[in-house]
């Protein structure tokens, strides 16, 4: 409901202007309106930022819902929830429909109605969760007061026996917890005293440390639980016990940074070789883990493909019987799903293993099913369901905006390679990215988006080096199966081998004119293509045409970087009918002609148009049709010289990122009157 909002304040901010006359008593109304849409709107995100209760519970937002709901006491379709829904719905398509203005009138009354009686709950609800978020405050000042006498002197050297932390990082279910408890079982013995503790999302930090403690010693602290004693009164417990103890403690599932300042209070270093442990699913809290240079991180890798397999196969079959042939397909696709993530491994064998007294091997049908399960969720069994709560729970730890960057990632088809900055523009474009500091532009405050993402281990940033290293290898072409391939171009002829290809990246050197030949013959094989990226390295221009290929028409992403001197004679909608991205540089543009037929293209989303030779001729001939380009929501080319009235009204309807190169005596000038106007959604 939140995102909802963004748009409808902005179109009712539109129907303020000028140009639509209101009258004077629907102006008043909208004018209100507003107000309080951008009050419930902040409200919404402030509630978002508060920590859930109760892990089954995806946010805050959520419970905000369900009182509404209980104010319709149940009266079907006219309960609040329906109600909020339906007139969002309503209102922003308002907007579209070409009925007078005037008749809005009955459409704010009811949005006014609905606004005041949320604004009822809304002082009942923050005043509920203020409460409960304060419930268990962090004295900040408890750090100050128990920090170690070394660290206030600036004393650098440390022994080998003093107290050292090993942190354990990874997204979840790869096995930090698993690898924590193995270590810890080796070796506690080798101290006086040990405990293992799991900490989780929303600790009662009490409770930690009167867990901690029992672990510790059971018999003298078996009452524990039943003492009143607060924060600060445990740490010096925990302190004056632990002070002549050589000790071993992990910390297991670290989700706040100042839930591990407040536990590590209690850990006195009185130099006997104590060690401490800490898994966690968040980057930032492990080097708050590990501050010391002599402390570790333990960064946890996705499991290996033979190592996948072998873990796989060993849970399913029984001991000496292998994968039989008519499974072999299927069960290397369910890897390829979650073969990196030991605990999905576990979860999914556990489905497939052979069961009954004679250990049957469950049929392919039934594998089959299970493949299908994997991308809506799996229905059999607890294990499955405790698979997807442990997997769920880096995703119900974000705050609100960071849910919807993560979610519009889902617009994406799989393997789909997308470059960050262009990324971060669509989240800024879908109004993801809000409420930045002053000084702090719109891409750097979703940057910072980005990277929380990525320290929290919810997405893997990788970088594209074309080195010799990326080489595609000798025999590439019997691997008949391959539905990915990315490398620098060797044996091309082996290319066309693999007809299962669907997203394929090369680095070729396009001043090679037989290879580019074979590579014509080979991309014709590759019907099943979806994403193709073609990038030439060599030092010289490329000078091919690439008319004689015709790529097939399930492509949705088109990259041609300086491989090509125009525009391709097939790039047409009827080559092109799902095309959603396409990015294309070139040294030569026909303004009349290319950017007509670009234009036609029915599914293109986001388009990049790099023209590497300056046009000699004005933008007049740059004309943009009516009713192009659909579906575009992004727009970039460079190279043109801009000109008046670019863009006419009922081009590209849903254009919301533009950028653009201009000349600067044309703005200096005044002008560089484009007819961005046209363009309602920009």
């Amino acid at each position: 409901m939140e995102a909802a909002m963004i748009p409808l304040i902005k179109k009712l901010g539109g129907l303020l202007a000028d140009e639509y006359n209101l009258e004077k008593r629907v102006r008043k109304r909208v004018e209100s309106l507003i107000t309080e849409l951008e009050m419930m709107h902040a409200v919404l995100r402030k509630i978002s930022a508060k920590p859930a209760e109760l892990f089954d519970e995806e946010d805050a937002v959520d419970a905000f819902i369900v009182r509404v709901e209980d104010v319709g006491h149940n009266r079907g379709s006219n309960n609040m929830k329906n109600r909020v829904k339906k007139f969002l719905k309503r209102a922003t398509k308002l907007f579209t429909k070409g009925k007078a203005l005037h008749q809005f009138s009955n459409d704010i009354e009811e949005a006014q109605r609905l606004s005041k009686e949320l604004g009822e709950l809304r002082q009942k609800y923050m005043s509920d969760a203020d409460t409960k978020g304060n419930a268990d405050a962090i004295d900040p000042r408890l750090k100050a007061v128990y920090k170690d006498v070394t660290e206030l002197v600036g004393i650098d050297h440390r022994s080998k026996d003093q107290l050292r932390t090993m942190s354990i990082v990874g997204f979840g279910g790869l096995g930090k917890t698993t690898l924590a408890k193995a270590v810890y079982d080796k070796i506690k013995v080798q101290f006086d005293n040990v405990a293992f503790v799991s900490v989780s999302r929303n600790p009662d930090m009490a409770k930690i440390l009167k867990k901690v403690l029992y672990e510790l010693d059971k018999s003298k602290y078996a009452t524990i639980n039943e003492a009143a004693r607060d924060n600060e009164q445990l740490i010096d417990e925990l302190r004056m016990f632990l002070q002549d103890k050589r000790y071993l403690i992990v910390i297991d599932d670290i989700w706040d940074e100042k839930a591990w300042e407040l536990i590590k209070c209690a850990f006195t270093d009185n130099c006997l070789g104590s060690r401490v442990m800490t898994t966690t699913r968040i980057a930032g809290i492990s080097n708050v883990c590990c501050s010391s240079s002599d402390d570790i991180v333990y960064q946890m890798k996705p499991l290996p493909d033979d190592d996948s397999r072998k873990l796989f196969y060993k849970r399913i079959f029984p001991q000496g019987i292998k994968c039989p042939d008519e499974l072999e397909e299927v069960s290397r696709k369910i890897l390829k799903k979650y073969g990196e993530v030991p605990l999905a491994i576990i979860t999914i064998a556990s489905i497939l293993a052979s069961d009954g007294p004679d250990k049957q091997i469950k049929p392919k049908y039934h594998w089959d099913n299970i493949l299908g399960s994997i991308g809506r969720g799996l229905e059999e069994g607890d294990s499955a369901k405790d698979m997807q709560r442990i997997l769920s729970y880096s995703y119900y730890d974000l705050p609100s905006h960071l849910k919807a960057c993560l979610l519009y990632l889902s617009i994406f088809s799989e393997d789909f390679e997308l470059r960050r900055d262009r990324l971060i523009w669509m989240w800024i474009a879908e109004g993801f990215v809000q409420g930045g500091k002053k000084e702090t532009g719109l891409f750097e405050l979703g940057e910072s988006y980005f990277n929380e993402l990525a320290n929290r281990n919810l997405i893997q940033p990788i970088d594209v080096d074309a080195t010799a290293d990326s080489a595609l290898p000798v025999g590439i072409g019997k691997l008949t199966s391959l539905e990915e391939l990315k490398g620098l171009l060797v044996d091309v002829k082996e290319l066309g081998k693999l007809v299962e290809l669907r997203v394929l990246y090369l680095y070729w050197n396009g001043s090679d004119e037989s290879m580019y030949n074979s590579l014509v013959v080979s991309l014709g094989k590759l019907r099943k293509m979806q994403s193709l990226t073609i990038f030439d390295v060599g030092d010289a221009r490329s000078d091919v045409s690439w008319d004689g290929w015709m790529p097939t028409p399930q492509l949705r992403y088109l990259w041609f970087k300086r491989c090509t001197t125009t525009l391709p004679r097939w790039v047409n909608s009827l080559s092109f009918p799902l095309l959603s991205s396409m990015h294309v540089s070139v040294d030569i543009v026909r303004p009349e002609v290319d950017i007509q037929i670009l234009g036609k293209l029915p599914a293109l989303h986001f388009f990049w148009l790099w023209v590497n030779k300056s046009q000699h001729t004005r933008a007049e001939t740059f004309a943009i049709g009516p009713n192009a380009f659909p579906c575009l929501r992004e727009y970039q080319f460079y190279g043109f010289i801009m000109g008046p009235s670019i863009f006419p009204r009922g081009a590209m309807p849903r254009l919301e990122v533009l950028v653009f190169s201009a000349q600067a005596s044309d703005i200096v000038g005044g002008d560089l009157d484009v007819g961005m106007e046209h363009l309602p959604s920009l």
